[in-house]
């Protein structure tokens, strides 16, 4: 075998081994935990776009989707009218900073004509025995400020604003009636009966309405009990990942074995 042959068959194979474990270096990567939200009473179904991608078509007002593992850093999520031109502008955007480990929401929310995005930390404690990790968050534009009592007892939560998210607390599991209340006074807003908070969970409790739709409550669990010590619950559900990205490990590995055979090829041309 020539020296000349020698050095191409150790380019090649060198080639071969780099493509062979880009899979493997890109598995290895930290990643944090992404999911989008959407609450706009008024607003269109929307497609909803992570860094350019289409990850989710034509979802619906009180939406919330499954948290998906994404590499660390920076990532936009936009907003855009169901069916509409990735091309032309979003209608509410936002970018989301992942750190190893963190879980992130990305919600739309607020009245259609005055639509805005915003990213929340869903970093929680575990639980503790009998207790429920729980957080409020404010997606009803023509409502206040408000606190948040047990009726009858103390307030949860205080002060908390359109499209803004208390801290987690701890409470007690069990049934509440609960009291939403113009901030810093007695005034009731509303009263949600019976909310269930179940032991070793982590919920946000999400006040949402208007623009001609109920004021209400809704639940959104956060972690299951038997993820709860570990992160938040995960899945792919709606978000799952394109194709082309899935696809990526088995595409370099048959490249690779291409590239090999074909060098075979070569060497036993050159040999015979």
């Amino acid at each position: 075998m020539t020296r000349r042959l020698q050095a191409i068959m150790a380019g090649l194979l060198a080639l071969v081994w780099s493509m062979a474990f880009v899979p493997v270096l890109a598995q290895s990567q930290p990643t944090g935990q992404l999911r989008v939200a959407y609450f706009s009473p008024d607003g269109p179904n929307v497609d909803v776009y992570i860094d350019g991608v289409k990850m989710l078509s034509s979802i619906v007002y009180k939406t919330v989707g499954t948290y998906q593992a994404l590499p660390v850093g920076d990532h936009k999520v936009d907003f855009r009218t169901a069916g509409a031109d990735p091309a032309t502008a979003a209608i509410a955007s936002a970018t989301a900073t992942l750190t190893a480990g963190s879980y992130r929401t990305v919600a739309a929310a607020g009245k259609a004509a005055d639509l805005s995005a915003v990213v929340f930390n869903d970093g929680f404690t575990t639980p503790i025995q009998g207790k429920t990790q729980v957080r409020a968050i404010h997606f009803a534009p023509e409502v206040p400020a408000v606190d948040i009592a047990v009726k009858g007892g103390p307030i949860i939560f205080s002060s908390v604003g359109f499209d803004a998210a208390s801290s987690y607390s701890s409470v007690a599991s069990g049934s509440y009636d609960l009291e939403f209340r113009t901030a810093g006074s007695d005034q009731v807003l509303l009263t949600a009966r019976g909310v269930t908070l179940k032991a070793g969970t982590v919920e946000s409790l999400a006040g949402i309405g208007g623009a001609g739709r109920p004021i209400e409550v809704v639940q959104i669990e956060d972690a299951a009990a038997a993820s709860a010590s570990g992160g938040a619950s995960t899945g792919m559900g709606g978000m799952a990942e394109p194709e082309l990205l899935r696809s990526g490990g088995l595409l370099q590995t048959v490249l690779a074995v291409g590239l090999l055979a074909a060098l075979l090829w070569v060497v036993r041309r050159r040999a015979a």
